[in-house]
């Protein structure tokens, strides 16, 4: 046990230590970090006039309520500045296989992906979570649940958060560990950020039961947003977070196989 915890703890130390360099290399260019920071606010203001556009024409959309739907944007865009802020949706991973610089972290006593996966984070999107938690906090003032519910939804809310961060972070591996076999992976990256995008609108505007259905099981855009707002607004569901927690096991487990079949078919640079 002292073990795990000392190895946690080292894991935990290494996450600051590489968010503190990528922090510092961000502020260098303080003109360019700001432009990228006022684009990223652009783009979310965007997105919540799109939403209030639609609900200036309509009540509701398939049942869910304009504060309902905010709670779903304000939820994918959590997890999205997670993404971004934390793991840079492992955009990073090509870089270092085609500079070669993935030798010098195999050599590392930690493991490869994780030290892939926390190498870069884009510090300036941490403002899509800011403005995502108060958007979060707008929408509990406005949708009516009592102080007990509240505190249990809550729980429950951000043990489904966790979950969707897990399978985003798990399609990104996915995704970029092509890079294994083909250095051209930018349709790839483009592919994890509309799955995030295409995460914001609840699935049950889909009519069809077999898009649900898909976009449930297969690409599960439902445990990016919409089962997260469901179980806040609506209370607990525990089919919503069993599944959550299920999907989150399964498709690491899956991205975890793919990079270590991608990470033994890597050629060092040196070889």
């Amino acid at each position: 046990m002292k073990d795990l915890a000392r190895e946690m703890w080292k894991c935990i130390k290494v996450f600051i230590h590489y968010k503190k360099i990528n922090f510092s290399t961000r502020l260098a260019y303080r003109f360019n970090f700001l432009l990228i920071a006022l684009a990223v606010i652009f783009q979310i203001f965007f997105n919540l006039v799109f939403i209030q556009i639609i609900f200036g024409w309509v009540k509701n959309i398939k049942g869910w309520n304009y504060y309902e739907v905010l709670l779903v944007v304000g939820t994918v865009m959590l997890l999205d500045g997670l993404m971004w802020s934390s793991f840079a949706f492992m955009s990073v991973l090509k870089m270092h296989i085609k500079q070669g610089t993935l030798d010098g972290l195999i050599v590392k006593p930690m493991d490869t992906q994780y030290l892939v996966s926390i190498y870069r984070g884009d510090l300036e999107d941490t403002a899509r979570i800011i403005i995502a938690l108060g958007i979060i906090v707008f929408c509990i003032k406005n949708i009516s649940i009592g102080w007990m519910s509240l505190s249990l939804n809550l729980c429950w809310y951000l043990i489904t958060v966790i979950c969707g961060w897990v399978i985003i972070y798990s399609i990104s591996v996915m995704l970029n560990a092509i890079s294994f076999w083909t250095i051209e992976t930018a349709s790839s990256f483009n592919l994890a950020d509309t799955i995030v995008r295409s995460s914001q609108y609840p699935i049950d505007i889909f009519g069809n039961k077999f898009i649900r259905y898909s976009l449930t099981f297969i690409l599960p855009l439902g445990f990016l947003g919409t089962f997260q707002a469901r179980i806040f607004s609506r209370g607990f569901d525990p089919l919503l977070v069993a599944g959550s927690i299920v999907m989150a096991v399964i498709f690491f487990s899956i991205s975890r196989l793919i990079w270590n079949k991608g990470l033994a078919k890597y050629s060092s640079a040196s070889s």
